[in-house]
């Protein structure tokens, strides 16, 4: 992914993007999975609901991911809109790292399930 790359050539990022950043691709990769089959969020949590709704559909296997994408969803908006604790490089590369684990699973289950997506 680009932007896993872009994160780690660069060194100009603040702390609060580095965390960013990651949870994006983390939050498009489960929305592809809402949307393809049919669903949308909307309001207040989406970001919540749309990450909690993924084991759901794509199966029990993606609720210890899950529960870590949350946990730094959660984390990000601390640090992003309350200025509370910071990530560090540690914390960004533990986090693209499990990033890609979803994106694989999600890839193969779009291709089985929604082969028209793919």
């Amino acid at each position: 992914m680009t932007v896993i790359w872009w994160m780690r050539a660069s060194t100009r990022c603040r702390p609060i993007d580095d965390l960013r950043l990651p949870t994006t691709p983390a939050l498009q990769l489960a929305t592809i999975a809402l949307r393809a089959e049919g669903y949308r969020t909307c309001g207040s949590g989406h970001h919540h609901t749309t990450l909690v709704a993924l084991p759901t559909i794509i199966g029990a296997q993606a609720i210890p991911t899950v529960d870590y994408l949350d946990a730094c969803r959660s984390r990000r908006n601390m640090v992003g809109y309350d200025g509370i604790g910071i990530a560090t490089i540690a914390d960004v590369e533990e986090l693209i790292e499990a990033v890609e684990a979803p994106r694989g699973r999600i890839t193969d289950w779009l291709g089985e399930s929604h082969p028209e997506l793919a």
